[in-house]
Formats: C-alpha cells, sequence, structure tokens
C-alpha cells in the first residue's frame, strides 16, 4: 500500500522563507487612487472644449475611503475664478450629486512615500499656487505652460505621479489632459458612478483590503 502524502509540509523550515518573502512583498506596495470627476458646470464644459473629455476634473487620493483628496480647481465652488491648490471633500453634499470615475495605481512604499511627500510639501505653501489657466490654451495648442506655481488639475496629479519611477504618461504634465488617465493600460478602472453610490458601497462593503472594485456601471 502506498503512503497517504501528508497534508501539511513535515519540514516547515522549508516553506516559511517563502511566506516571509510573500508577506515582505505584500507590505512593500501600497495604491494611489486618480479621480475624474464630471461636474455638470459651465466651468467643466469650457474645458472640455480644450480636453474634448466627458470628465473634466482630475484629482488624486492616497486612501480607498477617499478622506484626503487633493487637486487644482475653485477655492470656492461659487468663483469659478479664483483656484489653485485644494484639498477637497469628496463626501460633501456639492460632490454627492455629481459622477465619477476612480482609477487605482500599485506602487512601490517609496514611490508612495515620495508622492505624499511632494503633495505635504505644496500644501505648506498652499496659497502660492495658482491654478494655470493659461495652460489650458497650451493643451489646446499642444505647447506646454507650466510656471513652477500653476498648474491645472490634471497636470497637477501627472506632476505626483511623477514622483513613482516609471513613465505613466508620454506627455510632458502639462499636456497631460483627465481623459489620459481613463487610457492609460497602467492603471486600474474600479469604479464609474455616482458619488453617491460609490460611498453607499464604500460603507457596505468590508474596507480592510484595498481591493475594492465594484462598478455601478462597469467600465467596457
Amino acid at each position: 500500500m502506498s503512503k497517504m502524502r501528508p497534508l501539511f509540509n513535515p519540514n516547515p523550515s522549508t516553506t516559511t522563507p517563502t511566506i516571509q518573502k510573500n508577506e515582505a512583498i505584500a507590505s512593500s506596495t501600497k495604491n494611489v487612487y486618480i479621480i475624474l470627476t464630471e461636474t455638470g458646470t459651465w466651468f467643466s464644459g469650457l474645458i472640455g472644449r480644450f480636453t474634448g473629455d466627458a470628465m473634466n476634473h482630475a484629482s488624486i487620493s492616497f486612501d480607498p475611503s477617499l478622506k484626503e483628496v487633493y487637486s487644482f480647481g475653485r477655492k470656492n465652488l461659487n468663483n469659478p475664478f479664483d483656484g489653485g491648490l485644494v484639498k477637497e471633500n469628496m463626501q460633501s453634499s456639492a460632490y454627492r450629486k455629481w459622477s465619477f470615475a476612480i482609477y487605482k495605481l500599485e506602487v512601490s512604499a517609496a514611490e508612495y512615500d515620495r508622492m505624499q511627500a511632494f503633495v505635504a510639501d505644496m500644501m505648506k505653501e498652499q496659497s502660492k499656487y495658482k491654478y494655470n489657466l493659461l495652460g489650458l490654451f497650451g493643451v489646446l495648442l499642444g505647447k506646454p505652460y507650466a510656471p513652477q506655481d500653476r498648474f491645472f488639475c490634471s497636470q497637477f496629479v501627472a506632476a505626483v505621479l511623477e514622483q513613482a519611477d516609471r513613465i505613466l504618461m508620454d506627455n510632458h504634465q502639462a499636456l497631460v489632459k483627465p481623459g489620459d488617465f481613463a487610457a492609460s493600460p497602467k492603471l486600474q478602472p474600479l469604479y464609474q458612478g455616482k458619488h453617491e453610490g460609490y460611498f453607499n458601497e464604500l460603507s457596505a462593503a468590508p474596507m480592510a483590503s484595498t481591493n475594492f472594485s465594484r462598478t455601478a456601471n462597469a467600465f467596457c
């Protein structure tokens, strides 16, 4: 009679290094989240004339709950001409009526830290950064206009992603449009639909992991 194969390795020392290696790899990667928003405002429509995209606002977050979201946009929702570096509250009533799409990028812990530090340094001098309105004309003309203290939303997100050791966009950061993120094969689509739908799903789903991938309207 042949011997039964054991259900466990009688020499656990041969498996422990592999387990430790896998755990180390898992802990060394993190996710950042790119959010594209369709606000439906006249200013968004104006930007759409330059970009040709349906969703014309881009933001970036370092957590799936979107508690801290950063971008360049209106400092006051009622004043489209007062723009600059902003920390957005995605759970406010103003945002919940809009549609958005979320994409995930997996990066190393070191890249994640560099991106966070880049944003944190800018936030320390938040008042000096202005909205790069002329840069939108640069997009239209295919000529980047990028003063060090001026960004538009997708340019800012591209600048943050440039802190990672990889080429995510082929264009100069000041020529990157929101739609370029949606078209990038290096970003994983997670969600598309209403803000309210995402946060409802978020509250219903266990968020111990960052593998949240439900969609209200599935991507093609």
